[in-house]
């Protein structure tokens, strides 16, 4: 059994409220929360309008099975969410 741990910085331009940080990024949980390998959660910069961390914990068989899901979870952020990606760090903890 293999983990990940993937956590992704975003800077959201022109964010003005937590309402509206919280309406831009819902997608990333909508869409990878419902995954039984994957949890996922806001896990930064909670109070901060145009910043936001969020983390990604992929449990799986091998690691090209979670690099898969990882690649998939990054894809996705750099293609629908509005706003970029300013940091990403991806970490085996088993």
């Amino acid at each position: 059994m293999k983990l990940l741990c993937l956590t992704l910085d975003f800077h959201l331009p022109a964010c003005r409220s937590l309402k509206e940080k919280r309406r831009r990024l819902n997608g990333l949980k909508d869409k990878f929360g419902s995954n039984p390998n994957i949890a996922v959660s806001e896990s930064g910069f909670h109070d901060v309008h145009d910043r936001a961390r969020w983390s990604f914990v992929i449990v799986g068989k091998s690691s090209r099975i979670i690099d898969a899901q990882k690649e998939q979870i990054q894809e996705y952020a750099n293609s629908i969410i509005d706003g970029f990606i300013t940091h990403c760090e991806a970490e085996y903890l088993l």
